[in-house]
Formats: structure tokens, C-alpha cells, sequence
């Protein structure tokens, strides 16, 4: 896929479009490694979601909650469960019947 797929119809660009780029295989065969990779990277960033998520599934079933273990470059780590606590504000209609109702008259 050195080059683009389809050759350009005569007569189907608007007069503001200018002119097509010309292909350059050099660029083509570098963006297709670039996609490919970003392919790769997805794959891989999925196989490490679905790692830690067994990995917290073993945590939970073991009823720790950490694990001190060491990587492949001899670094000691620290697995954990992440919990989170959060907050968010709840609407609640206004009171008018316990607020005096001050009008602005003096009557």
C-alpha cells in the first residue's frame, strides 16, 4: 500500500479545494508503519487492562490489600486495590413554606 488506493475522478474537486497532494511512497510506507503501531498499542493497552483487572480479582478473592512483588527489571512494586470515594451535589426544591416571605411591601 505504497501509494493511495484509488486514483482522483477528473472533474470532481470544487474550485476552493485546490489541487490533490501528490503521493510520496517514502511518507505513505511511514504512516502505514505509524498505523499499524497504533493498532499494536491498542492490542496491548487491552491485554494490560485485562492483567491488572485479573490481578485486583485475585486481590479481592484473597482478601488482601496489596501485594509487594517485583517487575521484570528487578525494581520492587506494590500492587493495590484502587477505591475511590466521591461526591456530587444533590437538587433539593427550596423551602419557601419555613422562609418568611418578605416581599419588600410594609404592610
Amino acid at each position: 500500500m505504497a501509494s493511495r488506493k484509488q486514483a482522483e475522478l477528473p472533474n470532481t474537486r470544487r474550485a476552493d479545494e485546490g489541487e490533490i497532494q501528490k503521493a510520496i511512497k517514502e511518507l505513505d510506507d511511514a504512516l502505514e508503519e505509524f498505523e499499524k503501531a497504533k493498532g499494536k498499542r491498542i492490542k496491548a493497552a487491552q491485554l494490560v487492562k485485562a492483567a491488572r483487572d485479573k490481578a485486583q480479582e485475585l486481590l479481592k478473592e484473597h482478601g488482601i490489600e496489596f501485594y509487594v512483588y517485583e517487575d521484570l527489571g528487578g525494581v520492587e512494586r506494590r500492587f493495590f486495590t484502587k477505591q475511590t470515594v466521591g461526591t456530587c451535589k444533590v437538587k433539593k426544591e427550596k423551602r419557601t413554606s419555613d422562609i418568611d416571605s418578605d416581599d419588600g411591601d410594609e404592610e
